[in-house]
């Protein structure tokens, strides 16, 4: 009977996991899809200079952001599954605590960006887009990552995909009434991604407070504090050193070369984009179920075989792109850009390692293997930003984009070979 009653799980939990998938997977990649349409005709006007000058203080921004999240909300999902009738008073507790320590990360950040001494347009809209940290929205952190995450562990991606949808949706109509009049520029951009950020917050509260007993306060619950901080501290290094990997090339582009290769490695960064958002929809969607059932050969097994089937569908998606990279680039962004084409041929190879991590990625994380993980991701990363600062003064962009290829390779052996390792000897 249990082994009939666990069948039954299984196969609801597997519907739940394509349902919820689905759900991400659709906001992502039409929120990116639109967002990178947009962005392409504003690469158009703005240039290579003033685009890359955007997207190195966006990028810079959104380290910071990633600092101010560290492992809350992972660590959220994994207490919170545990027991759905704490989900509330867990969620109140944490805000205040996440809201303080954004504050606090927003000022150093802003101290770093002063010592890095980025020119003065970079700054300026570094100080212009600093809000979002609190904010979240464009950028994945503050309030309405806390609210996300709240969905996120009744598994209610739907929710997550309207809000998502909502603040892309302002954002394209309000940027291209701006254009149409003609007043468009790095600037008007920073307060539009602010704009629309902040109705999706408005509109995201309303309903919570449908779904959730929401009270806000400045009250630190210590005790919680205590509790959480050793998993939010280890999931938070996963994290960082995750999306560093992905990340710091445009910061070293910066310090290193000039805006306009920024502007060329950006616009390769932009189709890639959609495949990274899948990647996350794909990993966020899963973990609930993997920290269920990852203890199990036969689900971990089913796991791997799901990667690797996807894995080679994505493979057969980055030839593609790459063989037809010149076509891709001088459509959407004109010769301007034609430096990108050669960066988006390497860049693609991104993807089918990144979705291969996913297995690893589950196993450790799920498995309460995070100090491993911590190590392991460790080295690629000081690969990743060593062989930038050799290779890049010598080389140029291109070198960014062989480097971060083969650095997230190097990653994905330490994950893969490690979780093999524990599904073996420790689980």
């Amino acid at each position: 009977m249990n082994k009939i009653r666990n069948t039954i799980f299984q196969n609801k939990s597997i519907k739940r996991v394509i349902k919820n998938t689905g759900y991400l997977a659709f906001g992502s990649i039409f929120s990116k899809g639109l967002l990178m349409l947009v962005f392409v005709y504003v690469a158009r006007i703005l240039g290579p200079e003033q685009y890359g000058t955007y997207f190195t203080a966006f990028e810079f921004v959104g380290l910071v952001a990633l600092f101010s999240r560290l492992g809350f909300d992972m660590t959220a999902i994994r207490e919170g599954a545990k027991e759905l009738s704490k989900v509330d008073a867990l969620q109140n507790k944490l805000l205040p605590i996440r809201i303080f320590y954004s504050i606090f990360i927003s000022i150093i950040g802003l101290s770093i960006a002063y010592i890095i001494n980025y020119n003065k347009n970079v700054f300026d809209l570094i100080i212009f887009l600093l809000p979002l940290v609190i904010i979240g929205g464009a950028i994945n952190s503050g309030f309405i990552e806390h609210f996300n995450t709240s969905f996120r562990i009744i598994e209610n991606m739907k929710i997550v995909t309207i809000i998502q949808i909502i603040r892309t949706i302002i954002f394209v109509v309000v940027s291209f009434f701006f254009i149409s009049i003609s007043f468009f520029n790095i600037y008007v951009l920073a307060t539009i991604t602010l704009f629309s950020s902040i109705i999706a917050l408005i509109f995201q509260i309303s309903l919570v407070k449908k779904y959730f007993s929401f009270t806000f306060h400045w009250k630190i619950d210590f005790v919680l504090l205590k509790k959480i901080i050793r998993p939010v501290f280890l999931f938070g290094i996963v994290s960082i050193l995750y999306m560093l990997s992905m990340k710091i090339d445009i910061q070293i582009l910066s310090n290193l070369t000039n805006q306009e290769n920024v502007g060329f490695y950006a616009a390769g960064w932009q189709i890639n984009n959609i495949g990274v958002v899948f990647i996350s929809a794909l990993s966020l969607s899963l973990f609930p179920n993997s920290a269920r059932l990852i203890h199990q050969k036969k689900y971990r097994k089913k796991l791997g075989l799901f990667i690797i089937g996807l894995a080679f569908i994505i493979v057969l998606i980055s030839l593609t792109i790459s063989y037809y990279s010149r076509d891709i680039i001088l459509l959407l962004f004109g010769n301007r850009f034609e430096e990108t084409i050669k960066i988006l041929k390497i860049l693609v190879w991104f993807i089918p390692i990144r979705i291969l991590l996913i297995w690893g990625s589950q196993v450790l994380e799920c498995g309460d293997f995070l100090i491993t993980r911590v190590v392991i991701y460790i080295i690629p990363m000081i690969i990743n930003i060593v062989l930038n600062i050799i290779f890049i003064p010598k080389f140029g962009v291109i070198a960014a984009a062989y480097v971060s290829v083969f650095s997230s390779f190097i990653m994905l052996l330490f994950v893969t070979f490690s979780a093999l390792y524990v599904s073996r000897f420790k689980l």
